[in-house]
């Protein structure tokens, strides 16, 4: 990027001695000095007449040697523009107290420095991390400027400069969003900005059209407007209009197709105005030098070097060359280089600068030799380019430093095309560039960091990212965007630090640390703002927000690496933080979506297929009395998005065992029927073979756990509680002994695993389940191990303890139903039940069910058909799946 096209003088480095000069000159300045009153006045119009003709300065006839002039440069430029205002404003007020110098030269003279130095005074301290307001507030001087220039005869020239300043403006802003290209709002700020400047320089390039020179002497302090002032607006106008078009071009990425629009634009627009513009105009080659910028915009270099060899050589042969000429050389230079860097001619991009007078000769030539180091340096000699990055800042400024970053961002390659030979030595790789410029940022992002500038390393840290992504060298890029996320940690910035964790993992999921990134930002969010004691709505918002994140982050890091290790600790603290919350149907979401994402199970080992399997027991355990539990929305949905998750499993699981897996899966789902295996075991000959041979098998005695599943172990273990508990209800006297041991034994290490997890988060709901089934699974097996009545006891006082529980009347009637001392007791129970749940419910047609199996079974057989026959007559439907316990002891 040129700036400005090399339209405007080279900055002036003042060192030393220099300063304390400029420091007397405003004091001076600053002094109401009738001598400096009057030189102010000083122009084109109040020279004599046989003084030579003034040098004209793009638009208006001001002297470009002029004290005054060159000494609100100066202080621009040495960072004082703030001082510049001031002495503006101080010329303006002396000159606003004359009223007939409102029209003249003079006033409009300082009102262009003063906009100039107000633009300047704005971003001399802007931050580009909060850029908006510093630049609303210098457009906004810039309409107050105007303001005092309407309706005179210099207003054509002070509106050019107004677009010219708000080309400043945008200037300044492309180098910040080149040198950090993820500030995309800064660069919609400056295209929607060089939007509005273009319109506003085709309105001015329409009245500049109708300008016409003053017919006859000057009167009074009026202006007199010549031919030649005239040209040098328009000339200046196509000058501005291809400075905008250029820096469009350059918010997009090189080779883009909108570059290259945007370069082909500029370059139609220089032509039609070099056929415009009179050949007599002396700032001609100005626009010839933009030609040559639009021409390596659209990437021809090669034409592009032949132009400026052509326009070097007019140059050369001028005998009388004009006193820009220098400047302009300076300029043609530095772009030759560029386009000879471009083409990988390093020897020839050399011999350019030194033709321009070497890299200190102007802050464009600075730029040109650093781009070529970095071009031809390896990633060891960066500190030679270093230096001279270093020097660039403090010679020129904190501009011309990001404008050096923006090359360190961009880094290309520099290959040539097919026009141009290829010179690149065999011991540069086509990504040396990136390297050393990469190491460059290394080295920079290591001095801050030992100096704690935070966010100065970051700001490096982010152009290294970007530099290293544009060359697809996603391992450096992953560890510059790592890198900054723990540069926000240490700097106790959470958030933002796990914002920066997770986005690093997603850029580049291939990166092998991947899965660990995006599980680090999950944890940095783990825990939630507390909630504030007043209950204020905006910090429990931000609460919900937090965990909703977290949950998110969890979810896609075991999705996006599903066989990674943190894929599988992100599983489980997933499952921790619903289970937690009581949040059932997310969590059976989450284990259907991940059966759904996963590859089929013919193809997992078995360990893969026994933790799905595992998280279905849990579920089937946890749901299957919710028959019992009171009617609710939340009820009729959990066994909706049950049925999904079987429904998935099914279709992952091997079509050879698909219709044994299908049965086994429709005895698990939450209803009245509980199909257990034959010997009571939650891993039995009885399972489908495929599930058989991925879950170990068990001995009377224990039941092996799943090594690194605490969820799978407390699943394997309920389920065989469960499991035992119903086989025991209905099984023959003779094998009872046997099974409530086993029962106890699986019961025994239940507890155990809950007590080894104690900081396991079980939510109220989830807890008060396992609580409940436990309790039963005791007095079930201490009725039978024991003989004695103890069992009902318990029973019986668990009853009283939750008298509006459904669940305990129903399980205790089962537990009696299967003594046959307590027969009556169960039919009793089974009458409560009925008579506290609606007729025709499942509950009510379950409870009638068992009274009639009750009956049957202490032989009132008569009782028990009329009890059935009125059930069904009534009750159609309830001869299915229940008919079978309508006819059975």
């Amino acid at each position: 990027m040129t700036d400005s096209l090399a339209f405007h003088k080279p900055t002036e480095k003042f060192t030393g001695w220099r300063s304390l000069v400029l420091v007397a000159l405003v004091l001076v300045a600053i002094v109401p000095s009738q001598v400096l009153v009057s030189h102010g006045q000083s122009s084109a119009a109040s020279q004599s007449s046989t003084a030579p003709p003034p040098r004209t300065t793009y638009g208006m006839p001001l002297l470009s040697d002029a004290p005054d002039t060159a000494f609100v440069e100066t202080l621009i430029r040495q960072g004082l523009a703030k001082v510049a205002t001031a002495t503006c404003n101080h010329r303006l007020s002396i000159l606003s107290n004359e009223p007939q110098t409102k029209n003249s030269d003079a006033f409009t003279q300082w009102t262009m420095l003063a906009m100039h130095a107000d633009i300047a005074a704005e971003l001399e301290d802007i931050d580009w991390n909060a850029y908006e307001p510093k630049l609303l507030t210098a457009i906004e001087l810039l309409d107050a400027r105007v303001q005092s220039v309407l309706g005179t005869p210099r207003e054509p020239w002070v509106l050019w400069k107004k677009e010219w300043c708000r080309r400043y403006l945008q200037q300044r802003a492309l180098a910040a969003f080149l040198a950090v290209p993820g500030r995309e709002s800064i660069r919609d700020w400056i295209l929607t900005s060089i939007r509005q400047t273009l319109d506003a320089t085709e309105s001015l390039e329409r009245v500049s059209q109708k300008l016409q020179p003053t017919k006859g002497p000057a009167k009074g302090s009026s202006p007199n407007i010549t031919a030649s002032q005239i040209l040098d607006l328009r000339g200046d106008l196509e000058l501005l209009k291809a400075d905008l078009l250029y820096q469009r071009s350059q918010c997009y990425p090189p080779k883009s197709d909108d570059r290259l629009a945007a370069a082909a634009e500029m370059l139609s627009s220089i032509d039609r105005a070099l056929q415009r513009i009179s050949g007599t105009w002396s700032h001609l080659p100005l626009l010839r030098i933009a030609r040559a910028t639009a021409q390596l915009q659209m990437g021809q270099p090669a034409e592009a070097q032949k132009y400026l060899q052509s326009l070097w050589s007019e140059l050369e042969r001028d005998d009388s060359p004009d006193p820009e000429s220098p400047q302009w050389k300076q300029g043609i230079a530095s772009l030759a280089a560029r386009a000879a860097r471009e083409s990988s001619q390093w020897e020839l991009a050399q011999d350019w600068i030194v033709q321009g007078g070497g890299w200190f000769a102007s802050p464009e030539m600075a730029l040109e030799h650093f781009a070529l180091t970095v071009a031809k340096n390896e990633p060891s000699n960066a500190a030679a380019a270093l230096d001279i990055k270093r020097d660039i800042a403090q010679r020129f400024g904190p501009y011309w430093e990001q404008r050096a970053d923006a090359i360190l961002v961009a880094s290309p390659n520099h290959i040539s095309d097919n026009n141009t030979p290829n010179t690149t030595p065999p011991n540069h790789p086509s990504n040396s560039t990136t390297m050393a410029s990469l190491e460059i940022f290394r080295i920079q992002v290591r001095q801050l960091l030992a100096a704690k500038k935070w966010r100065e390393a970051i700001e490096k840290l982010q152009q290294a990212e970007l530099a290293a992504s544009q060359k697809s060298l996603d391992a450096e890029a992953f560890a510059f965007a790592s890198q900054i996320a723990a540069t926000f940690a240490a700097n106790g910035e959470t958030s933002q630090a796990a914002d920066e964790f997770y986005r690093a993992a997603v850029s580049y999921p291939d990166a092998s640390k991947a899965p660990a990134t995006a599980l680090m930002s999950a944890w940095l969010i783990r825990n939630p703002p507390q909630k504030s004691t007043d209950g204020n709505s905006e910090d429990l918002d931000a609460a919900a927000l937090q965990r909703a994140t977290y949950r998110e982050r969890l979810i896609d890091t075991a999705r996006r690496w599903p066989t990674s290790e943190p894929a599988l600790q992100a599983s489980d603290w997933l499952e921790r933080e619903l289970l937690n919350g009581d949040d059932w149907n997310h969590l059976l979401d989450f284990w259907t979506d991940h059966v759904k994402t996963s590859i089929n199970f013919e193809k997992q080992s078995p360990e893969q297929i026994a933790h799905t399997i595992h998280r279905l027991l849990f579920a089937s355990t946890l749901l299957h009395d919710d028959w019992l539990e009171p009617p609710s929305k939340d009820r009729d949905q959990s066994e909706q998005h049950f049925t999904r998750f079987t429904q998935a499993i099914v279709q992952q699981a091997p079509a050879f065992d698909r219709s044994s897996i299908t049965s086994w899966l429709d005895a698990l789902a939450p209803t009245p029927v509980w199909q257990s295996p034959s010997n009571g075991s939650a891993i039995s000959t009885q399972l489908p073979t495929w599930i058989a041979r991925s879950l170990p098998h068990t001995s009377p005695s224990s039941l092996p756990l799943p090594e690194k599943d605490p969820l799978g172990r407390v699943s394997s273990l309920w389920y065989a509680c469960e499991s035992n508990s119903q086989t025991l209800l209905i099984a023959p006297e003779s094998t009872r002994l046997t099974i409530a041991k086993e029962l106890g034994n699986h019961l025994e290490q239940l507890t155990e695993e809950l007590a080894r997890e104690p900081q396991y988060p079980f939510g109220r709901q989830t807890r008060a389940r396992i609580d409940r089934s436990i309790a039963f699974y005791d007095a079930l097996a201490q009725s039978h191990v024991a003989n004695d009545a103890s069992g009902i006891r318990t029973l019986e006082s668990k009853r009283d303890e939750n008298k509006k529980s459904l669940w305990w009347i129903y399980h205790s009637a089962r537990t009696m139903q299967s003594f046959a001392e307590h027969r009556q007791n169960a039919i009793g129970l089974y009458r409560q039940m009925a008579s506290g749940v609606p007729a025709g419910s499942q509950p009510w047609i379950e409870a009638r069910a068992r009274t009639v199996q009750t009956l049957r079974a202490i032989g009132k057989d008569t009782e028990a058909d009329q009890l059935r026959d009125l059930v069904l007559a009534t009750y159609p439907a309830a001869g299915t799946p229940w008919r079978d316990r309508f006819n059975t002891k």
